[in-house]
């Protein structure tokens, strides 16, 4: 009997021992969690934003100087030997149209005013002897004064007459077409021994080496006031592109329109470019003006993003900034942007650092990282 009990007794003390041991067991054992698993991410460098805007502006080409011509006088035309695109000078005599009739004129006034001095001669002499008379009361006050109204009315005659003259001398010398600057024609709507008609258009000169380009630009766009005027923009060069020529030319800002057009509502900038010797541009050419500035738009410090790089969270727009030596993300936010293409232009992030370049918004901040293209890190330094 007593052997029976000591048994049990030894029995359960085992028992005992071993759950105590697999208790201390599980009590000093520690559960690691699982291994976060790591996030490819491709980075890229922030770069500085131009100080340059990159705004293209189209535009046209217009002559400098430019004139259509007319006659003031009508006539049949008696020389022209005028062709499109011919060069001519100041002061060459471009058409003329028959004189006669001016001539005519001209001849015959001149004939008459020559009469009209010297009947204005004999009534000057006889005023002269009407007033010695006078003072001898050899003849009246009223035959005195007879004289002196006909000197007077013989001399307004006289003044008459020499305005006509003068007016029939610049008839004449208008039936010659007089070219007033340099240039070359570039339209001619009359030919020889048509009848030209006064003040109908016959031609039109225009100065090839000195071109303008006219860019209308729009409201928002326009520069602060202060920089468009003297010491600002006027006078400083800006590229002026000819599509599909492969050609580029500078130009001068010379002069804007402080007044809006009513077509369009746009403001007019004009630009003075020059005739080089080996290029040949001509008006009416569509040209593109490039780095023209906007109104506030001058980068200065600023560094530029790609929209990619931008995700939104808790009404914040934020990107992804990487800590070369932790390798870890850290969310920044972005303020004050300013888009520009398909770039945005912040003062929120430093040049020369790394952020995403996308995928921000399936980023935590506790998940580790590998970089895709780790070569981004060393370029350029």
């Amino acid at each position: 009997m007593m052997k029976k009990i000591w048994l049990g007794t030894g029995c359960v003390l085992l028992l005992l021992l071993g759950i105590f041991a697999a208790w201390q067991v599980f009590a000093t054992s520690k559960v690691e969690p699982p291994a976060l698993a790591s996030r490819m991410v491709n980075l890229m460098r922030v770069s500085a934003a131009g100080e340059k805007e990159t705004i293209v502006y189209p535009g046209r080409l217009e002559a400098k100087e430019h004139a259509n011509l007319f006659f003031r006088v009508s006539g049949p035309v008696i020389e022209n030997k005028l062709e499109l695109g011919m060069e001519v000078k100041k002061g060459d005599v471009l058409m003329r149209i028959d004189p006669r009739d001016y001539e005519r004129e001209v001849t015959k006034l001149t004939h008459e005013l020559e009469m009209m001095k010297a009947k204005h001669l004999f009534l000057e002499q006889e005023h002269n002897r009407m007033a010695r008379l006078l003072k001898s009361n050899a003849v009246s006050r009223a035959v005195y004064e007879a004289s002196v109204s006909a000197k007077d009315a013989s001399a307004a005659e006289i003044q008459g007459k020499t305005t006509a003259l003068q007016i029939a001398n610049d008839k004449l010398k208008d039936t010659r077409l007089v070219a007033p600057f340099n240039g070359r024609i570039t339209r001619l709507d009359i030919e020889q021994f048509e009848i030209a008609k006064a003040n109908e258009i016959v031609l039109s000169l225009q100065n090839l080496e000195r071109l303008e380009v006219v860019v209308n630009v729009p409201e928002g766009n326009i520069p602060l006031f202060k920089s468009l005027g003297k010491g600002g923009l006027l006078g400083k060069e800006f590229p002026v592109v000819f599509p599909g020529r492969n050609l580029e030319l500078n130009a001068a800002l010379t002069q804007f329109s402080p007044v809006a057009s009513l077509e369009n509502g746009t403001y007019e900038l004009r630009l003075l470019l020059r005739q080089e010797e080996k290029t040949a541009v001509f008006p009416g050419m569509t040209v593109e003006v490039r780095n023209l500035p906007g109104r506030g738009r001058k980068s200065g410090k600023k560094v530029q993003i790609p929209f990619s790089a931008v995700f939104k969270r808790e009404g914040k727009s934020l990107v992804w900034q990487y800590d070369e030596k932790s390798g870890r993300l850290s969310k920044k936010e972005i303020r004050c942007a300013i888009p520009n293409e398909n770039m945005l232009e912040t003062d929120s992030i430093p040049e020369e650092s790394f952020i995403v370049a996308a995928g921000g918004a399936w980023i935590a901040e506790d998940v580790p990282v590998s970089v895709m293209n780790p070569e981004v890190l060393h370029a350029n330094r």
